[in-house]
């Protein structure tokens, strides 16, 4: 078969409905798992960004809407609430914290920054990103999420291993609606 055939019928010709909106969706994971990669994230925090592109309009970011820069800013997003959710930042009460530890804790959390890591502040400037643009784009970000990070592909509360309960429940109607008929 020809190359323009063989692309028509794999649905990766531009005249096939749908195929623009499908690259970019896809060409934003995949630019998100690059950088993921060369930033070196762990697996969770790959997944969460990817989860975060995914759901995310680019179209809020206006003319920093660059697939490249929203990434970097959603990685850097991820890495640091999983920091806080690490370090338990969120469960502490500093009123029972003394000056000392509460620095101390600061100092740690600032310690596993991401932006001050050496690869990441190369792509931030590749990409036209300062401290500025970076916080502002944050906010964005922010604004666009719900309370709880979307993980692509699995659900981090759940067993992989284990059937999911609505399959279950559905296959049981099922059964029993099939039982009834018979």
């Amino acid at each position: 078969l020809s190359e323009s055939v063989r692309r028509l019928h794999d649905e990766q010709h531009a005249a096939t409905p749908g195929y623009s909106e499908r690259a970019h969706h896809l060409d934003r994971l995949r630019t998100t798992q690059a950088l993921c990669n060369a930033l070196e994230v762990t697996p969770w925090q790959r997944d969460l960004a990817l989860g975060v592109m995914d759901e995310i309009d680019l179209t809020e970011f206006g003319s920093q809407r660059a697939i490249e820069k929203v990434a970097l800013v959603a990685i850097r997003h991820v890495v640091d609430v999983d920091r806080q959710q690490y370090f338990g930042l969120d469960e502490i009460d500093a009123q029972t914290l003394s000056a000392d530890r509460m620095e101390e804790l600061f100092a740690e959390y600032r310690a596993h920054d991401i932006t001050d890591e050496e690869s990441f502040k190369r792509l931030a400037a590749d990409y036209g990103l300062d401290t500025t643009s970076l916080n502002r784009l944050r906010r964005v970000l922010k604004s666009q999420l719900e309370d709880e990070l979307p993980a692509y592909g699995r659900n981090p509360y759940r067993d992989p291993n284990l059937p999911d309960a609505t399959d279950s429940e559905t296959n049981a109607a099922d059964m029993a609606a099939s039982g009834s008929e018979s």
